[in-house]
């Protein structure tokens, strides 16, 4: 690219006015010669006319010609000396315009240099301030991630706190509840108490004996038996830790908060912040459809025995159920006073079970929609799993570190234990203080605490899973791993996948084909094998 030279221009106006001046010193210089040379000539002529013995010598033709060359000399010799006088002159005037110019070029030289050395030192500025603007740039990206880091995280700890309000108000109003009741019962022991001092008789010591015997056999016959984890089902599949994704599904959602997958494995779906429901073909990774009706975002997603119905957890304490043939929406269960956070069918099809932050546990009958029994569970209700197939034994996880479980046929708590330092999760239960805890179902006693080097469950939507034979148990970090665990080898770490970009929200470990489907907060699936 041609560049503007700002002293291009005096540069050559002072070579043109230079050869201009050696062009007219040339004349000069010529004529001076050819001055010089006539004078030595007339000083020689001079000195031969002033020595009579060297003219007497001179032959005649050559007197005659010096005589004539004296006399022309004589003649031009004044006009030759104006012209000497003339040229001198100008050649002066020149030598003073040569030296004017050198003062001017040297003037224009040292600007040069003060220029060009201003110029180096804006080009080191401009190159400083570059550095500058790309270090601020980068500080800007920094500084901007972190705040949308630091935004989210409020985001999230404003939730908690939202539930950690509602759960000390309910609490504040049960401890009331409670205060009554204890005096109210405390008012009706004393009172009993006198009775059976006063009364203190044989035949009702037998009487409360007795009464107290067969108290204890149904309590008893209450357990559940031979019990041992919510996912050993169909043991006689062996199971192995998925190598690969063969699938990569982006459901285009902004959050995701859980997945299910169809018992024929052939169907996914999805929910999260939407207020919908949204299914997916597996055989291609393709939108099959997308399930409408829910006014708020969705928790939990199930579905039944046989595929045919999808049931869905509102946050707007509602319970969806939808036709999966052609989604249309069949029943619309209410009841919940707060957002229902997990739902599961019964074996048979014909009833659902939810629980919810209003602290209750409530038991539907598909066909009809009303609400069969309903049991309070005193704390906020996380998860929810069964634990026979009937679906008369469940067990519920709880936001004051409780693992529950009940007799949905007479709504008693048969047993409770606290494995965790924070809320639970599942019965292959993972809480927030980075910890999984395998458990016996039946004793409810704790039988491994799983842990790994950077194993952080989401703090919301946290989701774990045992294999088909009950060998391994997963669960996906906050940092995008997928964490396996050996039970068969006493609870040691196998395993560690590195596939997702974000935490981990979701796992399903399919029955029909082996396959485990684990979500990303962030919209995408992965389908592993």
């Amino acid at each position: 690219m041609d560049t503007f030279n700002p002293w291009a221009t005096w540069e050559i106006e002072i070579l043109s006015r230079l050869r201009d001046r050696d062009a007219e010193t040339q004349t000069i210089c010529e004529a001076s010669a050819s001055y010089s040379a006539l004078a030595k000539k007339v000083a020689e002529y001079t000195e031969s006319a002033l020595n009579p013995t060297t003219y007497q010598t001179m032959p005649h033709d050559t007197k005659k010609s010096n005589e004539e060359s004296s006399a022309q000399i004589n003649m031009r010799a004044p006009l030759a000396q104006q012209r000497m006088v003339e040229l001198e002159a100008k050649v002066e005037e020149l030598n003073k315009e040569k030296s004017e110019l050198y003062k001017i070029q040297s003037v224009n030289a040292q600007r040069l240099l003060e220029i060009s050395e201003k110029t180096r030192e804006n080009l080191e500025i401009i190159k400083k301030q570059e550095q500058e603007k790309t270090d601020m740039e980068t500080e800007i990206r920094f500084r901007t991630q972190k705040l949308q880091d630091q935004t989210e995280t409020i985001k999230e700890k404003n939730k908690t706190i939202e539930i950690l309000q509602d759960e000390v108000t309910a609490l504040q109003l049960e401890l009331v509840h409670l205060e009554d009741k204890i005096a109210k019962l405390w008012e009706e022991n004393q009172q009993l108490v006198q009775r059976w001092l006063k009364k203190m008789n044989e035949e009702v010591e037998i009487m409360n004996s007795y009464n107290h015997q067969e108290g204890r056999k149904k309590s008893m016959a209450m357990l559940p038996q031979n019990i041992r984890g919510l996912s050993l089902t169909n043991g006689q599949i062996a199971s192995k830790i998925p190598t690969s994704t063969i699938r990569k599904i982006d459901t285009k959602l902004s959050e995701i908060h859980n997945i299910s997958v169809s018992p024929k494995g052939n169907i996914l779906a999805v929910v999260g912040e939407e207020n919908s429901v949204q299914l997916f073909n597996l055989d291609t990774g393709l939108f099959k459809a997308k399930l409408k009706g829910c006014t708020s975002s969705v928790f939990d997603i199930q579905f039944n025995s046989d595929g045919s119905l999808i049931a869905a957890a509102g946050g707007d304490n509602s319970i969806y159920i939808w036709a999966s043939n052609n989604g249309s929406l069949v029943k619309t269960l209410t009841g919940h006073i707060s957002r229902v956070v997990a739902i599961r069918f019964s074996p048979s099809s014909s009833r659902i079970i939810s629980c919810s932050q209003d602290r209750t546990v409530k038991v539907w009958d598909i066909h009809t929609g009303n609400c069969l029994k309903t049991i309070f569970t005193i704390s906020n209700c996380n998860s929810l799993g069964l634990l026979d197939n009937e679906g008369t034994m469940i067990v519920t996880g709880h936001m004051d570190h409780g693992i529950r479980t009940w007799n949905t046929t007479t709504g008693l708590k048969i047993q409770e234990t606290k494995p965790h330092n924070d809320s639970i999760q599942y019965i292959l239960s993972c809480s927030r203080d980075g910890t999984l805890a395998v458990i016996d179902a039946s004793t409810l006693q704790i039988v491994w605490i799983l842990k790994a080097t950077g194993f952080v469950p989401h703090s919301r939507w946290a989701s774990c899973s045992f294999s088909i034979d009950g060998r391994y148990a997963c669960c996906g970090s906050t940092n995008g791993v997928l964490y396996f665990w050996d039970l068969h080898n006493g609870g040691a770490l196998v395993e560690q996948l590195h596939v997702h970009k974000s935490a981990v929200t979701g796992i399903s470990w399919n029955n029909s084909n082996g396959r485990m489907y684990s979500s990303e907060i962030k919209s995408f699936i992965l389908v592993l094998e």
